[in-house]
């Protein structure tokens, strides 16, 4: 079935090679709750597409196209992200993802215009010089979070974040 059918959910592809298309293109493809566990998405337009509550451990998204899909409750340890800075996951929605923020902490100039991190915990992360305008920050822990000089234009909500 076409990728975009919702008729691929809870799909099981752990490992799996062979069943990306040849021309990368998965925009808006609903693979809800799928296990992609050490998949290769490396380059892979998924803009638009509903991964929420999928296992995404340990997959390979560098230079994925990742704008606007929903990764909300998905778990992402260890998966290998675009760089933040790149402007390829504008708008992605990752309330309630787990294993996203980096080890560092360090999300600096990360372009995140329109995300939805409710729920997250970014708790110390550095967000300096950060795009989070018309970012849902609501109920987001940002104790210690810095974010000096970010632009949080028409961001909603968050806690106790620092400001310099």
């Amino acid at each position: 079935p076409p990728w975009d059918s919702g008729l691929i959910k809870g799909v099981q592809l752990e490992g799996a090679t062979g069943w990306v298309p040849a021309d990368k293109d998965l925009r808006n493809a609903k693979l809800i709750g799928a296990n992609l566990v050490g998949c290769n998405l490396e380059g892979v337009n998924l803009s638009g597409g509903d991964l929420s509550s999928a296992n995404l451990q340990n997959v390979n998204l560098i230079n994925a196209t990742l704008s606007h899909v929903n990764f909300s409750n998905a778990k992402l340890e260890g998966a290998r992200l675009p760089p933040w800075d790149s402007g390829l996951m504008e708008g992605v929605q990752l309330a309630g993802a787990t294993g996203w923020v980096p080890a560092d902490k360090d999300l600096r100039k990360a372009k995140l215009r329109g995300a939805n991190l409710s729920g997250c915990d970014l708790e110390d992360v550095n967000l300096s010089g950060a795009n989070l305008s018309n970012a849902d920050l609501s109920d987001t822990n940002l104790q210690g979070t810095v974010l000096h000089g970010a632009n949080l234009q028409g961001a909603r909500g968050g806690r106790a974040a620092t400001v310099d």
